[in-house]
């Protein structure tokens, strides 16, 4: 396969990841699978970005893999935060009664939104990032 459609291949594969990653990002509330997928197709435009580099100037490589790489980290509260709730349930569910009431009430108090949202600034700069 010739450089140039190694290339175009990567840069096509890129493309869609990003078009997905908006896709993800459009959904209002944003489910925490939406946020899962979208980090996980940052990471593989990263990854991309890393195989693209020797036909890159270094600036555009590196505004590129900032770029996505910010993008991912925006949304990396609202996954902490659903990742512990979702742990402390399953936590809770597996301990014995009294302790399954204590660990339900420290849930119910700590993580009374199943869903946590990416603050709107977050959310936008993650949008941003896969513009």
């Amino acid at each position: 396969m010739a450089d140039s459609s190694l290339v175009e291949q990567l840069c096509r594969q890129a493309a869609r990841l990003d078009e997905q990653a908006l896709a993800d990002l459009e959904t209002t509330p944003l489910p925490p699978s939406a946020v899962h997928d979208c980090r996980v197709r940052a990471k593989r435009l990263r990854a991309l970005w890393q195989l693209l580099r020797p036909w890159l100037c270094r600036d555009d490589h590196k505004l590129h893999d900032r770029t996505v790489r910010d993008g991912a980290r925006a949304l990396a509260g609202a996954r902490d935060h659903y990742v512990m709730a979702a742990t402390l349930q399953t936590l809770a569910g597996k301990a014995d009664k009294p302790q399954r009431k204590a660990l339900s009430r420290v849930s119910q108090t700590l993580f009374a939104d199943n869903h946590p949202q990416p603050e709107p600034s977050h959310h936008q700069d993650a949008i941003a990032a896969f513009l």
